[in-house]
């Protein structure tokens, strides 16, 4: 996976996000969380879920 690609993926959830179509950002998000699990990129999905609203994963979250 490039990082052009990873971007593409990112603006194409916040596309979603805009129209509200979650079932397609929820989709974007979890083809991001696939592509980037472990990666340099892996907060891509957390920056997708947070312009769509969505909670972050227990794991992703930050601590209080």
């Amino acid at each position: 996976m490039t990082y052009a690609e990873l971007a593409l993926d990112l603006a194409l959830a916040f596309h979603h996000a805009v129209r509200d179509d979650q079932d397609q950002v929820a989709a974007t998000i979890a083809r991001l969380r696939e592509n980037t699990r472990g990666g340099d990129f892996a907060y891509y999905s957390d920056i997708a879920a947070f312009v769509a609203g969505l909670p972050l994963p227990a794991e992703h979250a930050a601590p209080q």
